[in-house]
């Protein structure tokens, strides 16, 4: 394949109407912080942890997923909404929103500013579809950097950043990186020029080196779910004085309309509009992504992935993770598909087995593999 070929793929993959999801049939088996989250549920030592790659559910071994061949590729028509980025091999693909028809839009062993040897992880498609950002990491000299292009795969620009990972502003113009963990964080605009530099200050306690998050107007960042850094120049502060005393975090649903006060056992879900409670959610403790519509989040805990429907607080669990042979139990989620129908959940099969992309129903059926190999990816919003 040319890169004429890849080119005109994404062209076509970047104005064509999406196709509906095929009605899944229903599973034989239904099992019952921050977005994109991974959990691993039980005792780990470090050398386990770090070979163990997301051991997952059931249905898993008995699909038995191999990876798929994917280069060279054919180059049937792609679909624009929902089509999935993902990493595998340190590579960047995209492909439809069931991982057929990939292509490579970024080969790492071709990387002029890594001499030739780099990884690229954690695609990120922008709010409104227009660009994907990703992560790359540079062994043989420590460089790390986010690396946005087109959805063609065209490199628009590359942003510095220390920690892990980034975060897009909802009207997808800005990201936010590390500046310096855990002291300052940046905001660069799609064109690659710095727009704020924001010291966080001694007050702000930061626990872990999590991408820095955005408040839905786009006029702060919320740091830990706690604390809220506005972009004017303003002091950093916690979100909620006085509820933060009884409050883990706070979280946001995608559309800015509902926020959820996450307590230590058991979550608020209030409408942002007036304040009024929707709903309280027991016995879960984390809201790890949003449905784009804001009616429905996922949770991982107790070794399950659920989803919660928000306007009645009801809890449905879509499948468990598996135990492996080192006591592992892991289970990760993505994200929403554009229509907020399915979910696409990370899953693997024991100690140096096979690892996949899945997704489901929200209502528990139609599990089914859409990458093999790799839990790293995101499914286009538009």
């Amino acid at each position: 394949m040319t890169d004429q070929d890849v080119r005109d793929f994404l062209e076509r993959m970047a104005v064509e109407e999406p196709a509906p999801f095929l009605d899944p049939a229903p599973l034989t088996r239904r099992a019952r912080r921050r977005a994109a989250r991974t959990v691993v549920f039980g005792a780990l030592g470090a050398a386990a942890a770090i070979a163990a790659l997301f051991v997952g559910v059931s249905e898993l071994r008995e699909a038995s997923p191999t990876v798929p061949a994917i280069d060279p590729t054919p180059t049937p028509a792609a679909v624009a909404s929902g089509a999935i980025a993902y990493s595998l091999d340190g590579d960047i693909y995209v492909a439809d929103p069931e991982g057929s028809n990939a292509v490579r839009i970024a080969d790492s062993t071709t990387d002029a500013r890594c001499e030739g040897i780099s990884e690229y992880s954690m695609p990120s498609w922008s709010p409104d579809g227009t660009h994907l950002a990703f992560q790359r990491d540079c062994p043989t000299s420590d460089q790390t950097d986010v690396v946005i292009t087109d959805p063609q795969g065209n490199i628009v620009t590359e942003v510095p950043r220390d920690g892990w990972g980034f975060s897009w502003s909802p009207d997808s113009t800005r990201i936010a990186v590390w500046e310096t963990w855990p002291e300052t964080v940046d905001v660069y605009g799609v064109d690659g020029e710095r727009e704020e530099s924001l010291a966080l200050g001694p007050d702000v306690k930061v626990h872990n080196d999590a991408s820095p998050m955005w408040m839905p107007d786009g006029s702060a960042l919320l740091m830990d779910g706690v604390y809220e850094i506005p972009l004017d120049g303003g002091s950093p502060h916690e979100w909620g004085v006085g509820l933060l005393r009884r409050l883990e975090q706070v979280t946001y649903s995608a559309d800015g309309t509902r926020v959820a006060l996450i307590k230590r056992n058991s979550i608020d879900i209030l409408d942002v509009a007036d304040g009024t409670s929707v709903s309280t959610v027991a016995g879960l403790t984390d809201v790890d992504v949003w449905s784009p519509d804001g009616d429905r989040f996922a949770s991982l805990a107790h070794g399950e992935l659920n989803v919660v429907d928000v306007a009645s607080g009801t809890v449905t669990v879509l499948t468990e993770a598996r135990t492996a042979l080192n006591g592992a139990k892991i289970l990760g989620v993505r994200g929403f598909s554009p229509r907020g129908d399915r979910i696409l959940y990370e899953a693997g099969d024991g100690v140096g087995g096979a690892t996949a992309l899945w997704s489901i129903g929200v209502h528990g059926s139609g599990a089914r593999i859409v990458v093999a190999g790799t839990t790293q990816g995101d499914w286009r919003s538009r």
